[in-house]
């Protein structure tokens, strides 16, 4: 793993990157020459990134049937447990019928 080499002291001073600017004739230096001032070794950690995405994208792709079929059915379990928990709330706040007099039917 590559570690960031810029001190605070560089951060803080914008005069090496003014001065670098002044050498390519007042327009900005490629992108490649300007990371490399404020970021050394960001062509390893763009390979390191290229390469951590690419696994995460190929694991995501071998494991897509798993992971649809759980989130399908914990969605499924979890929309059955809330229609169970609704049904009981009504029955439960529903008024219960006055039994029927005894003396009818």
């Amino acid at each position: 793993m590559v570690a960031v080499r810029v001190g605070a002291a560089h951060a803080a001073d914008p005069r090496p990157g003014l001065a670098e600017r002044r050498e390519h004739g007042g327009r900005a230096p490629a992108w490649g020459d300007w990371l490399a001032t404020w970021l050394p070794g960001w062509q390893d950690l763009l390979r390191l990134g290229i390469g951590l995405t690419q696994a995460a994208l190929a694991w995501v792709g071998s494991a897509a049937p798993w992971i649809v079929w759980t989130v399908w059915g914990l969605g499924c379990a979890a929309l059955l447990g809330i229609a169970g928990l609704l049904s009981l709330l009504l029955k439960l706040a529903l008024p219960k019928p006055a039994p029927a007099p005894a003396g009818t039917a």
